[in-house]
């Protein structure tokens, strides 16, 4: 199981199920067997790559979306963020 969240404009991509949610457990095996990449999860969560900027994975900022995620992980999806 990862724990998921997403910035609010995220989450009404979502499917039914996470639709709204702030955050959420999943088992990456619902995803797919083998490795699950971020690029994975965010396809599977039918959010538009395009509108996913960064990841925060573990508290660890990231964008490289190639990187396998692991039981335990929490993930935070984000779209850009200014601030002033």
């Amino acid at each position: 199981m990862v724990i998921v969240k997403a910035f609010p404009t995220l989450r009404g991509y979502l499917p039914s199920e996470f639709f709204g949610k702030e955050g959420f457990s999943l088992d990456l095996s619902t995803i797919k067997k083998g490795q699950v990449s971020i690029d994975d999860l965010v396809s599977y969560l039918e959010i538009p790559r395009d509108r996913v900027f960064m990841v925060i994975l573990n508290g660890i900022i990231n964008k490289d979306f190639s990187i396998i995620i692991h039981h335990g992980d929490t993930i935070f999806l984000s779209t850009p963020v200014a601030g002033g």
